[in-house]
């Protein structure tokens, strides 16, 4: 398989230069590709974002992910990027709404495929920001972040890129209250009855889809060459394998401003702080570390990275905000993430 080629596809001329693009993605790198349980069906493939990993956060600047034509024939492609909430009836763990209620942005997309299954990595942007509903804890506040794709016949067959992560420690209990299940990639044959994806024997998987945030952005990663890896790792940490764990602050700015690290033993309901954002950590929260931000290569975006720590066996939760303090002014919160180790 050839690497992505990347295509920018907006639903409506303009841009919105100004606007953060802030990313977040768990996702360890292409494994294979996939439509799901369903190969012929229409299906939409769903990727988790917990609310423990994005606290604070407002709006999506855009929405990312690799498709492939498997067909290898030339056709051209349709399919839909959906945003969803968190089905309040479901399961206590949370399970993606698939409901009319549920849909908070849908985004048609189209494509003309040429023949070979090069795959290409899109990037939707709507004409406005996608303003987002209650940050809630919990499921409640967790988003979905959907492809649906229709039905093979009549339509090229299309496919998602996908990761096999075997990055999580065994024994941590992940979003879906099991040990060794972390529980971020979902389908919906036929856009409804969600489940949790799981092919073969593996219990890991993660859809190549990913978030750009207008608001700023803090995640874990863990310390591995050639590249941080932003697995599910990075989630859940192995002392026992001697993870180190590293943070990344992306925000606007230049190469002036500071990053600063905080860390809290909880997270709180976003409090909002005028002219900085959505404080998720309790006011007791610790600073441990200072860096300056660097440029990303994307206009006006900058990132600053922290440590790597060891992972400490045993320590549990621990929340973690950064706070960025601007040269030319205009401080800002990140959103919050938490890491279990």
């Amino acid at each position: 398989m050839r690497n992505p080629i990347c295509i920018s596809l907006l639903t409506a001329t303009l841009s919105l230069p100004a606007l953060g693009q802030n990313p977040i993605q768990h996702y360890a790198g292409t494994s294979f590709t996939s439509r799901g349980t369903a190969r012929a069906q229409a299906t939409t493939l769903l990727q988790r974002l917990p609310s423990d990993q994005a606290c604070g956060r407002t709006a999506i600047h855009s929405v990312v992910h690799s498709l492939q034509n498997d067909a290898l024939a030339a056709a051209n492609g349709n399919w839909t990027v959906e945003v969803r909430g968190n089905d309040g009836a479901g399961p206590r763990t949370g399970s993606p709404d698939m409901s009319a209620t549920g849909l908070i942005a849908s985004l048609p997309m189209s494509f003309n495929f040429p023949a070979g299954s090069t795959a290409y990595r899109f990037t939707t942007t709507p004409a406005t920001p996608i303003r987002l509903r209650s940050g809630a804890l919990g499921p409640a506040g967790d988003l979905y972040f959907g492809i649906a794709l229709p039905a093979v016949a009549g339509s090229p067959n299309l496919s998602l890129h996908m990761a096999a992560d075997t990055s999580s420690r065994a024994a941590a209990v992940g979003y879906t209250g099991a040990a060794g299940i972390v529980g971020l990639a979902w389908e919906a044959i036929g856009g409804a009855n969600p489940a949790l994806y799981s092919p073969g024997a593996l219990p890991n998987p993660a859809w190549d889809i990913g978030v750009r945030l207008v608001d700023e952005t803090l995640q874990p990663f863990l310390d591995r060459a050639p590249a941080p890896f932003f697995g599910y790792g990075s989630l859940f940490p192995s002392a026992a394998r001697g993870d180190l764990i590293g943070f990344r602050t992306v925000a606007q700015g230049t190469n002036l401003d500071v990053s600063v690290l905080l860390v809290g033993a909880s997270l709180t309901a976003p409090i909002a702080i005028p002219g900085l954002g959505n404080l998720c950590l309790p006011v007791n929260a610790v600073p441990v570390a200072a860096s300056l931000f660097n440029s990303t290569g994307t206009a006006g975006t900058v990132a600053a990275r922290f440590g790597p720590y060891p992972a400490v066996a045993g320590v549990g939760d621990l929340y973690f905000q950064a706070l960025s303090y601007k040269f030319g002014g205009g401080n800002r919160l990140s959103t919050a993430c938490r890491v279990n180790m």
